[in-house]
């Protein structure tokens, strides 16, 4: 058993099958790819929520009232967690959620993303690229002939026609061959490229991980 991808003509058309080999038709290592999207997305997390304790609040520091002979507990500031208006105890502060992955663990969740979509039809090869000219329009009617709802189209460098002409384009997005994630790859219900771009991919599993 072989992984097959489909063509895309560049007149907006469906072609033949490429067949990639083996290697793509093997069980997802969905393990893999979970540590790939947890690490991605604590990578995202904004770690900037504060709350002020008793050191930062804006009351007085006057004593309460006297440390003696009210029958009541001894206080020395309404600045203290206990009274309305005092600091947090135990609040958040601001913190890194981000972590790491080893570079062969990101490595492989990349070809394991490439693998779960190939396995379900969702990656596909331009024979060419397909804009000669910055026309939000002409791309919109180019993927709705092909029935295509949203893609993340990756280049092999720099295409400002493409680029231009699919920003605007809802659930379409851009990014470059050395930027790629299994996150970015997962979140897409297509992923497009042409087979140059394929080769570079597969030079960057051969090579050590960016």
């Amino acid at each position: 058993m072989t992984a097959q991808v489909k063509i895309i003509k560049s007149n907006g058309t469906w072609g033949t099958q490429v067949d990639l080999g083996a290697e793509f038709a093997d069980k997802v290592n969905k393990a893999v790819l979970y540590d790939a999207v947890k690490q991605y997305l604590s990578s995202q997390h904004h770690g900037t929520v504060k709350t002020k304790d008793r050191s930062e609040v804006n009351r007085t520091g006057k004593k309460v009232y006297r440390q003696k002979g009210t029958g009541g507990a001894r206080h020395g500031s309404k600045r203290a967690p206990i009274f309305v208006g005092g600091g947090i105890a135990f609040g958040p502060r601001p913190r890194d959620y981000g972590y790491q992955l080893n570079k062969k663990v990101r490595k492989l969740a990349l070809k394991e993303a490439f693998k779960a979509m190939i396995q379900a039809g969702n990656l596909n090869f331009f024979d060419e690229l397909p804009f000669e000219k910055i026309k939000t329009k002409e791309a919109a009617q180019f993927f709705k002939k092909l029935e295509i709802l949203g893609a993340l189209i990756v280049l092999g460098e720099v295409n400002e026609v493409v680029e231009k002409s699919v920003r605007n384009l809802k659930n379409f997005s851009v990014t470059h061959a050395n930027h790629l994630n299994a996150y970015d790859l997962l979140r897409h219900p297509k992923i497009m490229m042409t087979h140059e771009t394929w080769d570079k991919i597969n030079e960057r599993w051969k090579s050590s991980c960016n």
